[in-house]
């Protein structure tokens, strides 16, 4: 009788998951600016993407826009279910089938942990963006490394705005915006 009760128990508790939930948000105008991004994954450095999409973004936004607008949003898991695996995100900012400029974020899971990473798509990259090191990406801040502790992600909420906090660097005031 103990035994059906401990497995009885036992099912109702589910394993948390282990994912990140990858928030892609902007400050450009859409269409004007920017009508999709591409966004692909790639498990630590390989060259072959686990993932990729070219999503439209919808339109809004404006050169008086103060506030970061997330334009999607999409959650994946560690690759081949291993959370010590690193990942890397590149999100090409495009417009008119040309892409404009790319950022990445390179971090990783946290087991048993649902962790947003927020990745922005930022219209000073538009000019900045070609003049980052080989070794660096475009965010908030300007040119970053694009390296972001585990550590340093929040746990995903619920419809959790985005906050203009670049996790590879400073805020969107700290920016100079």
């Amino acid at each position: 009788m103990l035994a059906l009760a401990l497995a009885a128990a036992a099912a109702g508790c589910a394993e948390k998951p282990t994912q990140l939930v990858v928030v892609v948000s902007t400050d450009m105008t859409a269409p004007d600016e920017l009508d999709q991004v591409r966004v692909r994954t790639f498990a630590g450095s390989d060259a072959t993407p686990i993932d990729d999409q070219t999503l439209p973004v919808p339109a809004g936004g404006g050169p008086s826009a103060v506030a970061f607008r997330s334009v999607h949003a999409f959650d994946f898991d560690p690759p081949g279910g291993q959370a010590s695996r690193p990942v890397r995100v590149a999100v090409d900012a495009m417009n008119a089938g040309r892409t404009l400029f790319t950022t990445e974020v390179r971090t990783g899971f946290a087991s048993g942990k649902r962790l947003r990473l927020d990745v922005y798509v930022v219209r000073r990259c538009l000019a900045q963006a070609a003049t980052c090191l080989p070794d660096e990406t475009c965010g908030v801040p300007g040119c970053v490394a694009p390296d972001v502790s585990v550590n340093a992600l929040p746990e995903q909420g619920n419809d959790t705005p985005p906050t203009g906090i670049d996790p590879r660097g400073r805020t969107l005031n700290d920016a100079g915006r």
